[in-house]
């Protein structure tokens, strides 16, 4: 059976013929049929039913079947013909291909004969309708993505509320030619909408921007989230119709949430297509990421506002801060220098009349007020200066390179010696002060485990992953899993045995692993088989 009535035309002048082909076979396949006994009836059946497809008798008393396929040409009517001929006339078949027929059909011939030479003929013509029907299909989509991007930029141009209200108005209308509409947001509370925007409304109305707005058919969209459509009779119960009789409603959708209406008309009683369902769609889609993104933007604009003030607020309290470090570092430098100059005196005088035990502790106290300097003179190392609140993508070695430069009295302090690897460059994008810091920290921390005389083993490497990985390792005393899971307690440098030199001043492990895990990154350390400690970074993928 056949999709649709597709017409045949047959052409012969023999009553039983045409019975059989038509009526019996044609017929009862579902073909609609139409006959023609000679030129003039055939020419005027072709103009009246414009067949799919023609049978066409050769042999047609005073008629030349080459004639009227020439005449058919000559209009411009491409007709897929099939050739009927008795048995033993096949030359009279081989004429008929010379001048256009695509098939042909010996008779007498049984009903499934005739039913399967015409769905040959018809194949090559349900082919190019085809695909007639799908270049008109996407030449459609073409446009509709057309005028879908020129609506994405035009309602993507702008983050003022206002007017992006508008162009979505503009361009719902211009795009679906309605002949008014108009525009409603959900207020901040939630509770109603409001009329933002209207096209082609009377001044009482669009005088009502701003307003709490409800239109009889809108809260109908809002409660379902889906489409509403009404044209026609059905609509003149609604007072809105005095505005047109076609209505279409839009929900605008974010997060699940309907966060506003569109509203379209038209004065007369046309319903909306796909294509304009598309559209409209697609505008919707627009509209909410354009008002998610206005939202952003106000609360971002605000946010900036808020952070500048908290910069200014900032760095005053830097500069109160910084001249109390330095009035409390003078006082302190003021004091050693005092003690120092005591203990010289003291020294100095005889102490053959101290004993053993006395002396030790003079050789203590020397080491702390040596110790106590340190921690003075590292009271204006850059930990202490204003952090950098902007990102940038920054080259982690030369974090690592200037941080052990400032570190470079620390060392020597301890008599211990950077041994660095870093091959390959790594880039990182952070905030270079607080990375710094952060850094600084985990050397800080190799330090507290390191002797006079050894070295810290600093590497940094990328991985498989993109991330890229610091570790700082001390080979030397065995260290259990318990002393590792003390040092993530709070004062952990307590733990720190008494007669430590000063190890510069950085950020504890917890708090470093709290800003590494903030940043997407990992923090961790782990005690060596051959005896040691390794603290282990992992910064994300720069």
């Amino acid at each position: 059976m056949v999709l649709s009535r597709e017409m045949i035309l047959v052409v012969a002048n023999d009553p039983a013929e045409l019975d059989i082909i038509t009526r019996q076979a044609l017929a009862a396949a579902g073909f609609a049929t139409s006959t023609a006994t000679d030129f003039s009836t055939a020419m005027e059946a072709v103009a009246a039913f414009r067949p799919d497809a023609m049978i066409l008798d050769v042999k047609l008393a005073g008629m030349n079947a080459s004639d009227l396929m020439m005449a058919l040409s000559t209009q411009g009517i491409e007709l897929p013909v099939i050739a009927l001929a008795p048995k033993g006339e096949e030359a009279r078949v081989i004429q008929a291909f010379r001048v256009g027929a695509v098939d042909y059909l010996l008779w007498p011939a049984r009903e499934p004969e005739i039913i399967s030479v015409v769905e040959r003929a018809l194949k090559e013509l349900r082919v190019r309708r085809e695909r007639e029907q799908l270049a008109l299909l996407l030449q459609q989509r073409v446009q509709d993505l057309t005028t879908i991007s020129h609506m994405g930029k035009t309602v993507t141009s702008t983050t003022n509320l206002p007017d992006l209200f508008n162009k979505i108005m503009q361009a719902a209308v211009q795009s679906s030619q309605s002949d008014s509409g108009w525009l409603c947001i959900l207020e901040e509370k939630g509770k109603e909408f409001n009329l933002v925007s209207c096209h082609n409304l009377p001044d009482t109305i669009s005088g009502k921007i701003g307003q709490s707005w409800n239109d009889g058919i809108s809260q109908q969209a809002v409660k379902s989230g889906k489409i509403v459509q009404i044209c026609g009779d059905e609509l003149r119960r609604h007072p809105i119709s005095v505005f047109g009789h076609s209505i279409f409603v839009l929900p605008i959708i974010a997060r699940q949430q309907v966060i506003g209406m569109l509203t379209l008309m038209r004065k007369e009683p046309k319903p909306y297509s796909d294509s304009d369902l598309r559209i409209l769609e697609a505008l919707g889609d627009y509209a909410a990421i354009s008002l998610a993104n206005s939202y952003l933007f106000q609360a971002n604009e605000e946010r900036a506002r808020s952070l500048h003030y908290s910069i200014e607020s900032f760095q005053m309290n830097q500069k109160v801060s910084h001249s109390l470090v330095l009035a409390v570092k003078q006082e302190i430098q003021s004091s050693i220098k005092k003690i120092g100059a005591i203990y010289r005196r003291i020294m100095m005088s005889d102490t053959s009349q101290l004993q053993l035990k006395q002396q030790e502790r003079m050789v203590q106290l020397n080491v702390e007020i040596t110790n106590l300097a340190s921690l003075a003179d590292a009271m204006s190392l850059p930990l202490l200066e204003r952090p950098s609140l902007s990102r940038s993508r920054v080259l982690v070695n030369e974090l690592i390179r200037s941080e052990l430069e400032q570190m470079d009295p620390v060392f020597k302090n301890v008599r211990v010696q950077p041994h660095v690897n870093m091959e390959v460059n790594n880039y990182l994008n952070c905030q270079p002060s607080l990375m710094g810091a952060i850094l600084r920290g985990v050397i800080s921390q190799g330090l507290r485990y390191s002797k006079p005389g050894e070295e810290l083993h600093i590497e940094l490497d990328s991985m498989p992953n993109g991330s890229i990985q610091m570790k700082v390792e001390v080979i030397g005393e065995t260290v259990t899993q318990q002393q590792v899971d003390r040092l993530f307690m709070a004062n952990s440098s307590n733990s720190l045995p008494p007669e430590r030199k000063f190890l510069g001043i950085g950020l504890e492990p917890s708090i470093i692993r709290e800003l590494i895990q903030a940043e997407g990154g990992d923090f961790s350390i782990e005690p060596l088989e051959m005896g040691g400690i390794r603290f282990r970074v992992i910064f994300p993928e720069g």
